[in-house]
């Protein structure tokens, strides 16, 4: 840990550079960090709505100074930088088995959180069809971890990391670094081409005055080593923003930007107490391997949760890897470079509820990289679906707590000092995803909020077809890792 004096001297660097700058854009997976004191004076309308005037030559100076910005905290640093170096751009096998098992045990809470609301006919917070990115959520939840200290520190890398802090009891412990430098490598190992795309971004937004009193320093002072390691690990944009009703616009804009406007709006409000947006988005775009014909689409039944039944256009074709569990089956359908489509039916005496309560990190590892290679009928269902929920219940529900406990949580790695630190404790985190299935192939979008608050042969063809409720993935086809996970149980 750098000295109090260089750290000091970072800090005012850092805010002097920062009152330059104002708001522009948000992103998809985002952390959204509140303090319980009211908006400064500073912080009022009539001093923050200049900035969202500008004309579009105004907003490219303001982005070149927020790479001023960028360039100021890389210089700032040690000369030893925290990236990992090119020698060590080799992801730790247990670290992807974890990032496996998280994606799972997420999915299994959310589907759970989701089916109980259908149980007691709480049709309003019920989705029919769930989707979410484990990447995305674990990515922003990474970000806010290095602000982290003591028994919150330990007890989320518990949750997010479970499977890789296991693996180290008894010997080394995990250090945040590990975790960055392996978080880093995972994002940055994941392909993008013209014919499936991958994008991905994540920025910090925080709360400061435009007022060109340099008297005035924030009311929230964010540490500058915290955000130091989240440009260098997770090259976080940075930009500071008055908190008003532009900066509201620019957040959802910025959001819609890095989802290629999949997730036009991520957030409905910025409550009076927000101090910072800790954000990371995905958008992902690709066309299939072989894309389908007129004749292979046609109108089909889909018999849906509720046992009613929809007509969809159905997609047929003929692939040639076949997935086979206890009580279920499926497929993998490549795209055309880089990523799958991956899909798990249940048996008719099976639940989906079953399918998805059964199944384990380490089981769907084995399970997609032991397809088989051998011919099977497929049958997609075409579908366009959004999905919005808030995570708290279902952190809470998987034993992180502390940070939610707003006498116990402790994030003093996010701010300069203790005092500002106290009470800060998350209060929501929010998820939207979107995802479109045609016969072209497939176009998927995430967001995270996190709100922190003071206070073979054809002699035996299988088939598999998709006509009643299922579970699907998007997979980086080099690790098998779950970029989403999603359901359909009910089709329009």
């Amino acid at each position: 840990m750098k000295n109090m004096n260089n750290m000091n001297n970072k800090k005012n660097k850092l805010i002097n550079s920062l009152k330059r700058s104002v708001c522009l854009l948000l992103s998809s997976s985002m952390f959204l960090v509140s303090a319980g004191c009211s908006p400064n004076a500073d912080l009022n309308a009539s001093n923050a709505s200049s900035s969202s005037k500008q004309t579009q030559t105004q907003a490219n100076a303001e982005k070149a100074v927020t790479v001023n910005l960028m360039d100021e905290i890389q210089s700032s640093a040690n000369s030893t930088s925290n990236s990992p170096s090119e020698k060590d751009q080799t992801m730790d096998a247990l670290f992807q088995d974890s990032v496996i098992d998280f994606s799972v045990r997420l999915f299994q809470q959310v589907f759970s959180e989701d089916f109980s609301k259908e149980s007691a006919s709480d049709q309003e917070a019920a989705s029919s069809n769930i989707m979410i990115s484990p990447l995305s959520v674990l990515t922003a939840l990474s970000m806010t971890l290095n602000g982290a200290e003591g028994d919150t520190q330990e007890q989320m890398l518990a949750v997010l990391f479970s499977d890789y802090v296991g693996a180290k009891t008894g010997s080394d412990t995990v250090s945040l670094e590990e975790i960055n430098k392996n978080m880093s490598i995972l994002l940055s190992s994941l392909p993008s081409s013209q014919q499936a795309r991958f994008l991905q971004a994540n920025s910090i937004w925080f709360r400061g005055s435009d007022s060109s009193d340099e008297s005035k320093l924030y009311d929230f002072q964010v540490n500058p080593d915290f955000l130091q390691t989240n440009a260098d690990y997770y090259n976080a944009e940075l930009f500071q923003a008055p908190f008003n009703d532009e900066t509201l616009t620019d957040i959802n804009n910025w959001c819609s930007e890095h989802t290629e406007q999949m997730i036009p709006q991520l957030l409905d409000e910025i409550p009076p107490n927000a101090v910072m947006y800790l954000i990371n988005a995905l958008a992902f775009d690709a066309v299939w391997e072989s894309t389908y014909q007129d004749y292979q689409i046609f109108d089909s039944e889909f018999t849906n949760a509720d046992e009613t039944s929809s007509t969809v256009s159905m997609m047929r074709s003929e692939e040639h890897r076949y997935l086979q569990m206890e009580h279920a089956a499926g497929f993998i359908k490549p795209y055309a470079e880089n990523y799958s489509f991956a899909a798990l039916l249940p048996d008719e005496n099976t639940s989906l509820e079953d399918l998805v309560a059964n199944l384990s990190g380490e089981q769907l590892a084995n399970i997609l990289s032991q397809a088989s290679e051998e011919d099977v009928t497929v049958q997609i269902p075409q579908f366009t679906s959004e999905y919005s929920t808030d995570l708290t219940e279902v952190f809470q529900t998987m034993d992180m707590d502390l940070p939610f406990d707003a006498e116990k949580a402790d994030f003093r790695g996010i701010t300069v000092t203790a005092k500002q630190a106290e009470s800060l404790s998350i209060s929501r985190i929010l998820h939207k995803t979107y995802i479109s299935v045609n016969d072209k192939g497939t176009k998927a979008a995430a967001a995270t909020a996190v709100e922190l608050a003071k206070e073979s042969c054809n002699v035996d063809i299988k088939q598999v077809i998709l006509n009643r409720p299922f579970i699907y993935f998007i997979i980086d086809q080099s690790t098998n890792l779950p970029i989403f996970m999603g359901t359909v149980t009910q089709l329009p």
